[in-house]
């Protein structure tokens, strides 16, 4: 944790925040698209830009802007990046769609929940929490709200659910 938080950002760095099932995919693509100009599919994913899972050496033969992805909370983060005022993107969701999305990535892929109902998730959730391998949502999201009053202009805000909006 420590090199995650002495990582050297640069200045072109884009750093894509968001807990976990918030859109953090979507939104690397849609980014990657932006940057290139070309509506191709990135061969970089979540992962490889992902500085909880990616090797920190990985990222100093990338190329400008570099995306850098973390579902980090923002005390974990690198400081440079957060004190110098780079660029920062975002992302969050609904936490009721959070969690039907995490509902869906594990249901019959960890073991005795192969048959797991929605109802039975929702309540041990109510009864003994969310899923927390990084931390509680609502803590994520009030440490966010406090970041964007203090730095208003380099971190940009993003709803998973705006980018859903259909319109008629």
């Amino acid at each position: 944790m420590l090199d995650i938080k002495n990582f050297d950002s640069r200045e072109s760095d884009i750093l894509l925040c968001s807990s976990m099932k918030s859109g953090s995919h979507w939104l690397l693509e849609i980014i990657s698209m932006l940057i290139s100009g070309s509506c191709d599919v990135t061969k970089e994913t979540v992962l490889s830009s992902n500085l909880e899972y990616t090797r920190l050496e990985a990222f100093e033969d990338r190329p400008n802007p570099r995306i850098i992805h973390s579902h980090l909370p923002l005390k974990f983060l690198p400081g440079k990046h957060l004190e110098k005022a780079y660029k920062t993107v975002l992302v969050m969701r609904n936490p009721k769609d959070r969690l039907a999305s995490y509902y869906f990535s594990i249901l019959g892929k960890m073991p005795g929940l192969e048959n797991l109902k929605w109802s039975d998730y929702f309540n041990r959730i109510i009864q003994e929490g969310v899923p927390r391998v990084y931390g509680d949502w609502f803590d994520y999201t009030l440490e966010w709200a406090t970041e964007l009053k203090k730095n208003p202009t380099n971190i940009f805000p993003i709803f998973y659910e705006d980018l859903k909006e259909v319109k008629d």
